[in-house]
């Protein structure tokens, strides 16, 4: 009976974790097309729509235009997402970028603004309270601006 509650025990860490893994990746990465049903997707704009994943501590909402690329990526919860995911091809002009601008602004609320030639990456927050965005300019589509990624 033992072995039996260990191997049920055992078999739902393993979904479990399987399950938080998956519930943790991205739809697409920046600049590719999103294989979601677009009825999942909040529409706040005739130009685009947002599609929120949820993890423990963790939210991220994709930006995807009517075409179905995401061109932005906001997050918000206790820890930064893993931006190699979400940034996809951008993330190595991400790296570049962000060893050439320092370390950014200090103090109650730190604040961090990478601008790459092609991507822009700004983080902000304290412990525990941690958002960001990330945006191609060249993805936007016409007539949204960056001050509509939130």
């Amino acid at each position: 009976m033992k072995n039996l509650r260990t191997r049920v025990f055992g078999s739902a860490i393993l979904i479990a974790t399987f399950g938080l893994a998956f519930a943790t990746s991205a739809t697409a990465a920046l600049g590719e097309k999103v294989t979601l049903d677009r009825s999942r997707m909040m529409v706040l704009n005739e130009n685009f729509s947002i599609h929120e994943t949820k993890s423990p501590g963790l939210s991220v909402w994709e930006y995807i235009s009517n075409s179905g690329i995401v061109f932005a990526v906001t997050w918000k919860g206790n820890h930064h997402p893993d931006l190699s995911q979400y940034l996809g091809n951008y993330y190595k002009e991400y790296q570049a970028a962000s060893q050439l601008s320092g370390k950014g602004r200090q103090g109650r609320l730190a604040h961090r603004v990478v601008d790459g030639p092609r991507v822009k990456v700004i983080k902000f927050g304290h412990m525990r309270s941690i958002q960001g965005k990330a945006y191609a300019q060249e993805l936007l589509p016409e007539g949204v601006s960056p001050d509509e990624i939130r």
